[in-house]
């Protein structure tokens, strides 16, 4: 099943044709690389896979609860992140989890505050297994279940609600 999709998606900057009738698929493990002149296009395109961009026609449809991360072509204006923490940024909460804990290992201080490397390792591993269990597509009905289920027989996550 497709994480990300377009369908005869055209897009015009007045007379100029950027898009024309494109269309994309896009599955899970999928790596996407574009090469181009410049102007020709391809940070627009990523727009309208991410969706800031409207495309004029066409459609542009993405799997309920799919997320997108790129890293924008330009640097961010003058603030003091790291380039670290501007890697990080595209990870959503796992990467502001990933900064802190970077940011407390890098602390110059030999006695670090390691209640709180504790404490952000902790939500950090528990971010990772949530990602893992939606990569899993585990729902919350099973999350909290034994593997052998009140019923005798062996719990198996992976079905569908529907047979269980």
């Amino acid at each position: 099943m497709p994480l990300l999709r377009l369908d005869q998606v055209d897009l015009h900057y007045g007379t100029q044709v950027i898009l024309d009738h494109v269309d994309f698929t896009m599955h899970k493990g999928t790596r996407l690389g574009l090469l181009g002149r410049n102007g020709a296009g391809k940070t627009t395109l990523l727009k309208v896979l991410a969706g800031d961009i409207t495309p004029d026609s066409g459609e542009r449809w993405i799997r309920p609860g799919t997320r997108l991360a790129w890293l924008q072509q330009s640097l961010p204006d003058g603030d003091e992140q790291t380039v670290y923490d501007v890697v990080a940024s595209g990870l959503a909460e796992a990467g502001e989890l990933l900064s802190q804990y970077h940011h407390l290992l890098q602390e110059t201080e030999p006695a670090a505050d390691l209640d709180e490397l504790a404490r952000v390792q902790q939500q950090l591993e528990e971010c990772v297994l949530r990602r893992q269990l939606q990569d899993l597509s585990l729902n919350c009905h099973y999350r909290n279940r034994t593997v052998f289920g009140s019923r005798g027989g062996r719990c198996d996550p992976l079905r569908s609600r529907t047979e269980v």
